[in-house]
C-alpha cells in the first residue's frame, strides 16, 4: 500500500461556480471533492494516472461530449483533467483561478 502524502501544496478557495467544492493539490495527486445531489464524491488522481490537464473556454460541449462537469464549468474558464483511468477519463471543474490551478499543477506534478 502507498504511504499518501497529506500536505496540500494547493487548495483552490470556494466560489459560486464551483459550487462549494473543494480542490486540492498534493505533492503526488489531486484530489477533487465534489456533492452531487445529496451525496459527496472525491475523486483522486494520482501523478501517473493523470494524461493532461489544461484551460477551456465555455461551454463545455465545444470541446468535448464525454466529460463529466463537477461545478458549473459552462458558465466560465474552466480547468480540463484528462485521466487514464475511471469510467469518466475527462472531467471539468471551475477553482477560483483556473489559470493558477493549470500552471501549479504542471509546476508540481512535473508534467509536459
Amino acid at each position: 500500500m502507498t504511504q499518501l502524502d497529506g500536505t496540500v501544496l494547493y487548495e483552490s478557495s470556494t466560489t459560486r461556480l464551483n459550487q462549494g467544492n473543494r480542490y486540492a493539490l498534493y505533492g503526488d495527486r489531486i484530489e477533487l471533492s465534489c456533492k452531487f445531489f445529496f451525496c459527496k464524491k472525491t475523486f483522486v488522481i494520482f501523478k501517473d494516472d493523470l494524461y493532461s490537464i489544461s484551460l477551456h473556454k465555455p461551454p463545455v460541449v465545444r470541446t468535448t461530449w464525454w466529460a463529466l462537469k463537477l461545478d458549473l464549468a459552462d458558465l466560465s474558464d474552466h480547468v480540463g483533467l484528462h485521466r487514464k483511468r475511471g469510467i469518466f477519463k475527462e472531467l471539468r471543474f471551475t477553482p477560483d483561478n483556473p489559470d493558477e490551478f493549470v500552471a501549479t499543477v504542471n509546476r508540481i506534478l512535473e508534467l509536459p
